[in-house]
């Protein structure tokens, strides 16, 4: 009988624990969305008062990172200039140009991250396993490490990527493997018996599922924003007739915590009647009838390319000004939640982020 006993009580006290870390969740995002003043001071308190923290703050959450996981994209050393450049030869290189353009153009600090090479498989072996299970300690890769110090330092995260098989990359599914590891992007909850029983009756009711992701995981990465740019060969309706309503990235970056994932798709790009490249005629071309017809209708197809790649520049666009609009609340006074050492330096410099490109 006692030892029924013990167990009641260890089962009440995991579920008093796991209730209220979400509803400190709760009420850590209502004041990050409406009270940002309030927040930094709540956050502070919290994270005196409990022996994990809440959350960490972005140390730089002016800052961007731009993540690409292209197999022909990808920095080499240039022989001429002895500098890093990009290999550009895909619609995602185009999309990358135009968010470091975007960026640049509204003066807001960025970094651009190229997979490739770099991150090639996922986790292998027994001590990456354990490691990305338990506290993510253990990791002998420097790339991973400095890609964890990077996110954990900008507060929006931009991924570049074309969809294979209805996911991400194989590159970019080592990112979310070894680099978004338990410990360092998420904590579990408190595993309590009747909590999970009541979450799995409950996920069937229609709209909760919308709400429990939220609130059903303790991620650190709560005060981050990501913005998701892909290609896709055919119609993006295709992934949710086969039952893909997202990708593990979105899945991923949202049990992380992460505030919100607003997604581009540049779909159906294996029926576009041109190249990315189109190329230029020759002044031979022009002297018979049906070297003109071709013209015409190269012509024609340069015109629909330009229209689509100017509607999608449009809305990278329109993704930099909600970063510009987000820094600008946060940086406001009496509603900063930045480190002290970045808002003496925005003081210094009159609060206009410094674009800085990746040599």
């Amino acid at each position: 009988m006692s030892r029924w006993i013990i167990q009641l009580q260890e089962g009440i006290g995991k579920l008093y624990r796991a209730l209220s870390l979400v509803c400190s969740l709760l009420y850590n995002d209502f004041l990050l969305s409406f009270c940002p003043g309030w927040h930094r001071r709540f956050l502070e308190r919290v994270n005196r008062t409990r022996r994990r923290p809440l959350y960490r703050p972005s140390k730089s959450p002016d800052k961007v990172l731009i993540v690409v996981a292209h197999p022909l994209e990808k920095e080499k050393e240039s022989k001429r200039s002895g500098k890093r450049e990009r290999s550009s030869g895909s619609l995602s290189g185009l999309l990358v140009t135009f968010w470091e353009e975007s960026l640049q153009a509204a003066s807001i600090k960025y970094q651009t991250v190229y997979l490739t090479d770099r991150m090639k498989t996922g986790l292998h072996g027994v001590e990456e396993l354990q490691g990305a299970k338990g506290k993510g300690e253990g990791w002998s890769d420097t790339f991973v490490k400095e890609l964890q110090e990077q996110v954990d330092q900008c507060g929006f995260l931009v991924f570049v990527h074309p969809v294979y098989w209805y996911d991400v990359p194989s590159q970019l599914k080592a990112f979310e493997e070894k680099v978004l590891s338990a410990g360092f992007a998420f904590v579990k909850l408190p595993s309590a018996p009747l909590l999970m029983t009541a979450a799995v009756l409950v996920s069937y009711i229609p709209g909760v599922r919308f709400f429990m992701r939220r609130f059903s995981s303790h991620g650190l990465l709560r005060d981050k924003r990501a913005f998701v740019s892909r290609t896709l060969g055919g119609p993006d309706a295709g992934l949710r007739v086969f039952g893909h309503n997202a990708t593990t990235l979105e899945s991923t970056l949202k049990f992380c915590g992460v505030r919100s994932v607003k997604v581009q798709s540049l779909d159906l790009i294996d029926e576009w009647p041109f190249s990315l490249s189109t190329p230029v005629p020759r002044e031979e071309d022009t002297q018979t009838d049906a070297s003109a017809a071709a013209l015409n209708e190269e012509a024609s197809a340069q015109r629909e390319r330009e229209r689509i790649l100017a509607w999608h520049r449009r809305k990278i666009e329109g993704f930099v000004l909600q970063i510009q609009k987000e820094i600008a609340n946060s940086s406001a006074p009496g509603t900063s939640h930045r480190a002290p050492q970045d808002r003496e330096e925005a003081t210094k410099t009159g609060g206009v982020g410094v674009t800085k490109r990746r040599e």
